[in-house]
C-alpha cells in the first residue's frame, strides 16, 4: 500500500482561487507516492472532524484556507494518537502564523512547501479545553477577524480587516481582570491582550518580541492598559509599531501557562475565531506537539 495523503481545503477562503489549484496539487502529490482523499470543507468544524475521521490512516496531511482552517485541523490532529505531519498553503486574508513560518505566498512556492518541506516541530496552546495555533486575545479589534464578512475578505483582503477596525472603534472598552503569569499575579484594568506563539500578529510583523521561538515551550504575552487620552495611545502605537522599546500602559511577558479571571464574561478569539464568552480562562503550552513542513 502507497503512503496516503489527507488534502483539505476551504473553497472560499481568500479570494477562492484554491479551487483552481486542486487537480495540480493532487498531481503534485500522486507524482512523489502518495494516494490522495481530497476534501473541500463544508461547514464549521468540518476540517476537525475529517482529520480525527482519516488522521490515523493517512501520513502526511496538507490544509489550505486561512487560519480558521489551520485552527480546525490542528484542534483534529490534537485529538489523535499517532500523529501524521501537516503541510499549509495559506490563502487567507492575513495567514499571521504561515508568516512565522516564513511559508511562501504564491500557491505554487507553498504547495511545494507543503509537499516536499523540512519537518519543523512547533509547539501548540490549550485554550481551557480547545487547541489554538498562534493566538488568544480579547479586547481591542479582536472582534473584527470574525465579524468580517467572508465575501469583504475575499474582495479586499488585508485591508478589510482595517476597515471592520476602523467601524469599531467606538465601541472599544475597558476589562478589569486578575492576571496569573506563571505565578505572578497582576491586576489592572485592560483595553487589549494577547497570548501568542508567532512573530507577526494581525499582520503586523514584530508586533510579540525580537526573540520569538516556535517550539522553546513558551508564549510570548502582551497586555495594554487602559488608555486616558492622545499620549497614553501615543505611547501605546509607539510600543506596538516597534519604535519604543516599553511603556508604562503595555506589558510584555514569556510564560507557560497563564490564568485571566475577570467579574464579566469576556468575548474571545483564538486564531482570528471567536472562542466564547468568559469569566475564567486558562492558557497553557503544549511544547514540540505537532511537525509542519516549513
Amino acid at each position: 500500500m502507497g503512503k496516503r495523503l489527507l488534502f483539505i481545503y476551504n473553497p472560499y477562503s481568500g479570494k477562492t482561487i484554491i479551487s483552481e489549484y486542486v487537480a495540480e496539487i493532487i498531481d503534485e502529490c500522486t507524482k512523489v507516492g502518495y494516494d490522495v482523499i481530497a476534501v473541500p470543507t463544508q461547514e464549521k468544524g468540518y476540517a476537525t472532524k475529517k482529520v480525527v475521521e482519516y488522521g490515523e490512516i493517512v501520513d502526511h496531511i496538507i490544509c489550505s484556507g486561512g487560519d480558521g482552517t489551520l485552527n480546525e485541523t490542528i484542534n483534529g490532529l490534537m485529538r489523535i494518537e499517532d500523529r501524521p505531519t501537516l503541510g499549509y498553503i495559506p490563502t487567507g486574508s492575513t495567514n499571521d502564523f504561515a508568516n512565522s513560518l516564513s511559508i511562501p505566498k504564491s500557491i505554487e512556492d507553498a504547495m511545494d512547501v507543503a509537499i516536499n518541506g523540512e519537518e519543523y516541530v512547533i509547539d501548540i496552546g490549550l485554550f481551557n479545553k480547545r487547541y489554538f495555533v498562534y493566538i488568544a486575545a480579547f479586547g481591542a479589534f479582536t472582534e473584527v477577524s470574525y465579524s468580517t464578512s467572508q465575501d469583504l475578505k475575499n474582495v479586499l483582503g488585508h485591508p478589510a480587516y482595517l476597515l471592520e477596525g476602523i467601524r469599531s472603534l467606538p465601541k472599544l472598552r475597558n476589562y478589569h481582570v486578575v492576571l496569573d503569569v506563571d505565578g505572578e499575579i497582576i491586576e489592572d484594568d485592560f483595553l487589549y491582550a494577547m497570548i501568542t506563539n508567532a512573530t507577526s500578529a494581525g499582520g503586523f510583523k514584530g508586533i510579540t518580541g525580537k526573540d520569538v521561538s516556535l517550539n522553546d515551550g513558551i508564549f510570548e504575552l502582551l497586555f495594554v492598559k487602559s488608555i486616558q487620552g492622545p499620549p497614553d495611545l501615543n505611547e501605546v502605537l509607539g510600543v506596538l509599531s516597534g519604535f519604543k522599546e516599553e511603556s508604562d500602559r503595555v506589558i510584555k511577558r514569556k510564560a507557560k501557562h497563564v490564568k485571566v479571571i475577570s467579574s464579566e464574561k469576556i468575548p474571545w478569539t483564538v486564531d482570528g475565531e471567536f472562542a466564547g464568552n468568559h469569566k475564567e480562562v486558562e492558557i497553557s503550552v503544549i511544547p514540540s506537539a505537532i511537525e509542519i513542513k516549513s
